[in-house]
């Protein structure tokens, strides 16, 4: 895309996992933990946290119940922190 999109949506996608491995660090949970609480594999967490598995709207909203942490927040703050503007 000429407006530059694909780049901003891409460093939107990587700041988002980023925040959602923060999140998890900071709850003192790990991968493991979280998967558990998600009834997934550890494997699950450590690819969307890495960019190997996709991240819809559906898998945001379940680990961020599971983390105690809002997901308009956690978007707004990617947002912020991805705008290159």
């Amino acid at each position: 895309m000429a407006c530059g999109c694909e780049n901003y949506l891409e460093n939107f996608i990587v700041k988002l996992r980023s925040l959602l491995a923060q999140r998890r660090v900071k709850r003192r949970l790990t991968q493991g933990e979280l998967a558990m609480r998600l009834g997934k594999v550890e494997s699950y967490i450590a690819k969307i946290e890495i960019g190997d598995r996709s991240l819809n709207i559906a898998y945001l909203i379940q680990i961020c119940r599971a983390l105690n942490a809002s997901p308009m927040r956690l978007l707004k703050e990617a947002i912020e922190k991805s705008h290159t503007i």
